[in-house]
C-alpha cells in the first residue's frame, strides 16, 4: 500500500485524507490540531462522495457597480484578473462546505499529529525528526509562503471579515437566503455580504484609503490574508493543493478532493 503524508487539516487537507481514504492510500495528516475557522461566502461547488453536504442550493450573485468598480474597490490597481462577480455571473448549485467540513473532522480529526510548520522552516529543523520521509508522496494544504525562501514574492489580499454573528452591522443588512451581494460602489465601505447556509458574512477592503474606506471596529471582526499568486520554488518536492497551499487565486475548495483522487489514482501501484 503506497502512503502519503498531508501537511495541513482544514477543509482542504482534510479532503485530501478522504480522497486517500477512498483510494486505499494510506496516509498521515500533519499539523497544529485545530479545527480551522471558516469567513465568507464559501461553499462546495460540487458534493464530495461519502460525506453529507447538504444541498444543493442555487446560490445567486448581485452586483452594485461594474465588475470594473469591484475590482478596483477590493484589489485597488494590483490585479488583473477575474473577480468573482464575473465568475459566477450565472445562478448556479452550491453544497454546504462548513456541514461537509465538520463530518471530515469528526471522521478524520483524530488522526491529526500535533505539528508546527514554522519550526520545521527555521533554524531548528536539524534537529526535528521530519516524519514523512518515509511516505511516497507529501501533499502540502498549508500556506506555501510558510516553506518561503529568501527574495521569494508573494501577493495577496486582505481584508476584514465579520461574520456568523449577531453584529448589529450584518445583522441590519442580512443578505438573502442562497445571496451573495457584491457592492463596487463609493456608496458603502463594504465590499460583499453573503449568506450561504445560515452563516451570513460582511467583508470591507482592508487598506484602499484612497477611496475613503477604513477598516471596520475591531470587536468581532477578524483581518483575513487571500492568497493572488507568488513566485516561490521552494518545496518543489511537495504536491501543493488547495487555494492557500498553491497561493493561488480562483480554486475551489471542492477542486481539491477531485485533485487529489487523480493523483492516487495515477501513482496507484
Amino acid at each position: 500500500m503506497k502512503s502519503v503524508a498531508i501537511l495541513g487539516c482544514g477543509p482542504a487537507g482534510l479532503m485530501v485524507a478522504h480522497a486517500a481514504a477512498l483510494s486505499n492510500w494510506d496516509f498521515r495528516v500533519y499539523s497544529r490540531k485545530q479545527k480551522s475557522t471558516l469567513y465568507g461566502a464559501q461553499y462546495l461547488h460540487q458534493p464530495i462522495p461519502n460525506i453529507e453536504c447538504g444541498g444543493p442550493r442555487l446560490v445567486r450573485y448581485k452586483l452594485e457597480g461594474t465588475p470594473e468598480m469591484y475590482r478596483a474597490k477590493v484589489y485597488g490597481d494590483s490585479w488583473d484578473g477575474t473577480v468573482s462577480p464575473e465568475d459566477f455571473m450565472e445562478s448556479h448549485s452550491a453544497w454546504d462546505l462548513r456541514g461537509a467540513y465538520n463530518d471530515l473532522w469528526f471522521m478524520y480529526g483524530d488522526e491529526v499529529e500535533d505539528m508546527d510548520f514554522k519550526v520545521l522552516n527555521s533554524d531548528k529543523m536539524m534537529y526535528y525528526p521530519i516524519p514523512w520521509r518515509q511516505c511516497d508522496i507529501v501533499i502540502s494544504t498549508v500556506p506555501r509562503k510558510i516553506w518561503a525562501e529568501p527574495y521569494d514574492k508573494f501577493e495577496s489580499m486582505k481584508v476584514w471579515a465579520l461574520g456568523d454573528t449577531e453584529h448589529e452591522r450584518v445583522r441590519l443588512h442580512r443578505a438573502q437566503p442562497f445571496t451573495v451581494e457584491c457592492d463596487g460602489t463609493e456608496e458603502n465601505d463594504w465590499y460583499r455580504v453573503s449568506n450561504i447556509f445560515g452563516y451570513c458574512t460582511m467583508e470591507w477592503p482592508w487598506d484602499n484609503y484612497d477611496l475613503g474606506f477604513k477598516p471596520p471596529p475591531a470587536r468581532g471582526v477578524s483581518l483575513v490574508e487571500k492568497p493572488l499568486r507568488h513566485n516561490s520554488k521552494a518545496a518543489s518536492d511537495f504536491i501543493h493543493l488547495g487555494r492557500y497551499g498553491a497561493w493561488e487565486k480562483g480554486i475551489l475548495t471542492s477542486d481539491v478532493f477531485y485533485q487529489a483522487m487523480k493523483i492516487f489514482a495515477n501513482d496507484r501501484i
